[in-house]
């Protein structure tokens, strides 16, 4: 049976297309005549193609097989039309750290919002008779994974790299805080890669392997919904730490930023205009240990210092933990916008009918986080 390739989306002639996707997922140069058989098109198809394409240099050739060319001006561009039609990835010459993060470790840390059912999945699970979105769809959701996988990875990597050459120590606690955040949603991006890989869309051998018409399974689908999800409770936690920062702490930066300013004034002035000098002094003094008592206060419910390493006051609650909570938002925002369009597949509803206690016990976090506290109401 002809493959499905983006030849059947682009006015491509001959195999060209079907040749181009078999190379992409190669990690070795072919034969023509295997490159033909894992393209599904006949010898003779290959050999016409095969030239035009080594004219153009999108394929080369070592004398022993046929392998795509990654310098290519148009490579990049062709590896993203393969993927979404065929299921086809260009083997990664190496592969990151953070894609193989995932294990025991992290499901202890998310054991609590994934439901049991989802988080070991079983093949006998009653959602798995059910259909999912269809191979395009998912393509998509998991090109979109990965962008916000690079995303959740830059606030460790900023940490990282902060520390390295400052040796701040508020980074530390947000190298902490942040250290596992993308390892959710990678764990999502191989569970929805294996269940669309190429491989998979070839054994369906129906309506010519078309990805719009191909399903993956309800379960599948509903297991990537609770494990992005679970990466945006992560956020909205790193979020709330930092609210709590910037909140508690301001009433310590007014008091530390009005102790140096009296201090600055006794400093400037030559003269001690009816005892002004000793007033600002004592009022400095008085000012500093109100901030020192601040800090020493740990009534607030939700910790924020000391949470990782061991800050200085002045890092704590100010432009760093802003930024970073801007930040935060930003992707989490991110997050839960996709999360509210994958929760209105019909997939989490065959989850939720085959497993009724799991869905009542573990709700689906599907809201944005909010870096402004809410005002009181009058």
């Amino acid at each position: 049976m002809t493959r499905y390739t983006f030849e059947d989306a682009l006015p491509l002639g001959g195999g060209s297309a079907a040749l181009i996707t078999a190379a992409i997922e190669a990690s070795y140069p072919l034969p023509l005549s295997r490159l033909a058989t894992n393209a599904g098109i006949s010898r003779f198809a290959a050999q016409r193609a095969i030239e035009r394409l080594r004219e153009t240099g999108v394929l080369t050739s070592d004398g022993d097989g046929w392998e795509f060319n990654d310098d290519h001006p148009l490579a990049s561009l062709l590896c993203q039309l393969a993927w979404p039609y065929s299921g086809a990835q260009r083997p990664p010459a190496w592969e990151p750290y953070w894609v193989n993060i995932g294990g025991w470790q992290d499901e202890y840390r998310y054991q609590r919002i994934i439901p049991p059912s989802l988080l070991h999945p079983k093949k006998d699970d009653h959602t798995s008779t059910h259909e999912g979105p269809d191979l395009l769809t998912v393509r998509d959701t998991v090109t979109w994974a990965w962008e916000r996988v690079h995303e959740l990875r830059e606030f460790e990597r900023d940490g990282q790299e902060v520390f390295a050459v400052w040796s701040t120590e508020r980074l530390r606690d947000m190298i902490h805080q942040t250290l596992h955040l993308g390892s959710p949603t990678a764990q999502a991006i191989g569970t929805l890669t294996a269940a669309t890989s190429a491989g998979e869309q070839r054994k369906a051998h129906t309506l010519d392997n078309d990805p719009r018409l191909l399903h993956i399974s309800a379960l599948t689908w509903a297991r990537a919904t609770y494990l992005i999800a679970a990466d945006l409770w992560d956020v909205r936690r790193v979020v709330t730490i930092l609210k709590a920062a910037i909140r508690e702490t301001g009433p310590m930066h007014s008091r530390r930023s009005a102790a140096l300013g009296n201090l600055e004034q006794v400093a400037g002035s030559t003269t001690d205009h009816l005892g002004l000098r000793e007033s600002l002094i004592d009022e400095a003094v008085h000012a500093a240990a109100d901030a020192r008592a601040i800090w020493a206060d740990d009534a607030p419910e939700i910790p924020y210092k000391h949470i990782g390493g061991f800050p200085q006051p002045v890092d704590v609650g100010t432009a760093g933990d802003k930024i970073y909570a801007i930040r935060l938002v930003r992707v989490g925002t991110r997050l839960a916008e996709m999360l509210t369009k994958m929760s209105t597949h019909p997939s989490l509803d065959a989850w939720k009918t085959a497993h009724p206690d799991e869905a009542e016990e573990y709700p689906l976090c599907t809201q944005a986080p909010e870096i402004r506290e809410q005002l009181p109401k009058t």
